[in-house]
């Protein structure tokens, strides 16, 4: 792990020479990770259908992939997504 890290260190330290004529890289700020990782927040409409889809899931993965058993859930988890689509369209069309 560690010559790894060196060996990447050393790429970048190429980069940044100016051995070839001009650097390749112009960093604005230090080249360093931080400590923590962005925090994304999902919006409402990427996260439709989750509680449809999980008992979809549940069903088929308890009922050895039967579509047959697990029907109901089936038709719910096609109607959420419908519902979506819908909503989606509809908002679509109100900001324009």
């Amino acid at each position: 792990m560690a010559t790894q890290g060196s060996a990447l260190q050393q790429k970048v330290n190429r980069l940044l020479s100016r051995q070839l004529g001009r650097p390749v890289l112009k960093p604005n700020k230090p080249l360093a990770l931080k400590n923590q990782v962005a925090n994304r927040r999902m919006k409402k409409d990427e996260v439709s259908c989750i509680t449809e889809m999980s008992m979809l899931m549940t069903c088929w993965k308890q009922n050895e992939f039967n579509d047959a058993i697990c029907s109901k859930e089936i038709q719910s988890f096609y109607k959420c997504a419908e519902r979506a689509q819908v909503m989606q369209l509809i908002k679509h069309y109100m900001k324009k």
